[in-house]
């Protein structure tokens, strides 16, 4: 009875996650679509897929980092690894010391392009963020010189 109630409240606990996650996303959304001007959610739209690609690269270099330690510590794993004994392979390595360099020079650059990437990605989100000061700035602008006199 007890197993049953937990498992009944776990159930409900997904649901209610479920559907808050899901409205609190909807909202997101919306209030990006509807409170700012299309050029801006434009240009959040362009970087959503540069963002994801600049991810992939961080989980790479990080995923990297382990084969790296675990041959480190035993060489010997390269060849009871099967994906490490592709990888010996496919590079035509002679000794686990040549491959361990490659990985190593793989390894570096992976962090060189995504530092590369994280640059231009935060120098296009300043840029960006600039150009939607300066487009507020001068629509609020407009708006104060446009009233009438005695609003001044």
């Amino acid at each position: 009875m007890l197993l049953a109630s937990i498992t009944f409240r776990i159930f409900l606990l997904d649901l209610l996650l479920e559907y808050y996650g899901r409205m609190l996303v909807t909202n997101t959304y919306l209030k990006l679509k509807n409170d700012f001007p299309p050029y801006v959610v434009k240009a959040v739209y362009r970087l959503i897929p540069i963002s994801f690609f600049i991810s992939i690269i961080e989980i790479l270099g990080v995923s990297i980092l382990l084969p790296i330690i675990n041959i480190l510590l035993n060489p010997s794993i390269v060849y009871s690894n099967h994906i490490l004994f592709y990888l010996y392979q496919f590079l035509k390595c002679n000794t686990v010391n040549q491959f361990f360099f490659y990985l190593l020079l793989g390894m570096t650059l992976i962090f060189i392009l995504k530092n590369i990437g994280f640059f231009f990605l935060s120098r296009y989100q300043t840029d960006l963020s600039n150009k939607i000061a300066g487009k507020l700035l001068v629509s609020q602008y407009d708006i104060y010189l446009k009233k009438k006199y005695p609003f001044h």
